[in-house]
């Protein structure tokens, strides 16, 4: 199995009557190889999500897939969002204060 499982879309026009509607998939385990298949998808318009498969699991055929960067084309949007581990102990909104 392969470190990187690669995952590409180029999607143009309406959900329903699409003009565009591509997917490419690949699978390497060269960061450097993954770096230039995803240059290539994003120079042809492709949003394109890396996952690295994880650690192996015990069932066979199954891939604890990680979603480790996401990238949309050039011409859409910048270029990168990252996706970092979430922090357990990270809460959301802003702390209350007691009444009293």
């Amino acid at each position: 199995m392969s470190r990187y499982h690669l995952h590409a879309r180029a999607l143009e026009g309406p959900l329903d009557a699409p003009r565009r509607d591509e997917v490419r998939v690949s699978q390497t385990d060269d960061a450097d190889e993954a770096d230039r298949w995803t240059s290539r998808q994003l120079d042809e318009g492709f949003t394109v999500w890396v996952y690295d498969h994880g650690r192996s699991s015990r069932l066979i055929g199954a891939s604890d897939f990680r979603l480790i960067g996401h990238y949309r084309p050039r011409a859409a949007r910048p270029p990168l969002t990252r996706h970092p581990a979430p922090d357990p102990h990270h809460r959301a909104g802003t702390p209350t204060r007691s009444a009293g």
